[in-house]
């Protein structure tokens, strides 16, 4: 003997949205994610790790966004990287689009002080007779 049979049919129907719903969230969820990496440019074969050491650095916020503006949209740059604690940028590059040093320029173009990886740099707070 059923009690309530409306009541099952509601529950039902309750289910069946909630599965639908939860679909549609999954489909537009993928959707998303397809559509970020397409945005994303792939890396070709064949580029080369490079490593700089940025100076004045002193920012997590806006240093890497100002240093994103200045070699983020350069063409043969990829997976560029901030490393704001360790002072450094890194990045993948292709060397028939893009050197190292053209980086730099840019980079000191835009008033970082940009020296190679091992180079040892002296900090002078201040100077006394």
């Amino acid at each position: 003997m059923e009690r309530n049979p409306q009541r099952k049919k509601d529950q039902a129907g309750r289910e069946l949205w909630l599965i639908r719903g939860g679909a549609l969230l999954l489909a537009l969820v993928l959707a998303g994610l397809t559509w970020a990496a397409g945005r994303a440019p792939s890396k070709p074969a064949g580029t080369v790790p490079i490593e700089m050491r940025v100076l004045g650095m002193d920012c997590h916020v806006w240093c890497p966004v100002q240093i994103d503006d200045a070699l983020g949209n350069v063409p043969g740059v990829y997976d560029l990287f901030v490393d704001v604690d360790g002072g450094r940028v890194t990045a993948e590059i292709e060397p028939q689009k893009v050197t190292r040093d053209r980086l730099v320029g840019i980079l000191r173009g835009r008033g970082w002080d940009v020296f190679e990886p091992g180079d040892q740099v002296l900090f002078i707070d201040s100077l006394e007779p």
